[in-house]
């Protein structure tokens, strides 16, 4: 008897849905060097692929913040290695809609209800408006999701973290796909053909030496499914479960 309800705690436990971190990029140096300066693109959990789009270049990283909260930090908790993936050459005034950025391939394999969430830094020149887009065929083809503005403000909206979220969790192309990219790029401010600078008393700058954006804790969340093994182990033992039932009231 004993074994027969193990056997099917075991087929339960291994049937029932769990949701897990599929891969993040917190961007601090692999061994804590105390320095702020230097990081990894290589992901901290999981497996994927950081790379710049449109132009963007990264010429070094920066400081994520001590706090943990934002506007003053981004999310990492890491009070002493915490740093970001700092990047520029953002397009010039009127250029580029929607082109220049980061993306990230990642793997959503036996993952569904996927959920996206990241830390972006503004700088005061920085476009105000970002937008998340994703691809179901390795990046091939891209699809626009979440817009993120805010208003412009004389202090308090750029030199500024932000936490974002992006819930693709009702797109079944995105889920269980090995060829999952999505990216974050600068977008045009609404109902206008330019960008927006993040705070109003600047003005946007593109170009190496113009606006910067920070992005640190670029996290992909999902629910792990389950195996066909594991749902065939879970009917076998409650097979067993009920034949032991009948048995015993026999």
């Amino acid at each position: 008897m004993k074994t027969v309800f193990a056997l099917a705690a075991i087929a339960v436990s291994g049937s029932i849905s769990s949701a897990a971190v599929v891969t993040q990029w917190n961007f601090n140096s692999v061994i804590n060097d105390g320095l702020t300066s230097t990081g990894t693109t290589l992901p901290f959990v999981g497996s994927g692929t950081a790379s710049l789009v449109g132009g963007v270049t990264s010429p070094s990283f920066n400081a994520g913040g001590t706090t943990g909260i934002a506007p003053a930090s981004s999310s990492d908790t890491n009070t002493t290695d915490n740093s970001g993936w700092q990047t520029t050459n953002y397009p010039a005034q009127g250029a580029g809609n929607k082109t220049a950025g980061v993306q990230f391939a990642v793997n959503t394999t036996n993952y569904e209800d996927i959920i996206i969430t990241f830390d972006v830094r503004h700088s005061n020149t920085s476009a105000n408006t970002l937008r998340l887009q994703y691809s179901t065929d390795g990046g091939l083809n891209f699809i626009d999701a979440n817009q993120y503005t805010f208003t412009p403000a004389a202090t308090g909206t750029g030199d500024s973290w932000y936490n974002r979220s992006a819930d693709l969790s009702a797109i079944p192309g995105v889920e269980n796909n090995a060829n999952f990219v999505f990216r974050v790029v600068t977008e045009f401010a609404p109902s206008s053909s330019g960008y927006l600078a993040a705070r109003s008393t600047s003005t946007y700058g593109g170009g190496p030496t113009g606006s910067t954006l920070r992005w640190d804790m670029v996290t992909i969340n999902g629910t792990l499914v389950p195996t066909p093994g594991s749902i065939a182990l879970t009917g076998i033992a409650g097979l067993l479960v009920a034949r032991r039932r009948r048995a015993q009231v026999s």
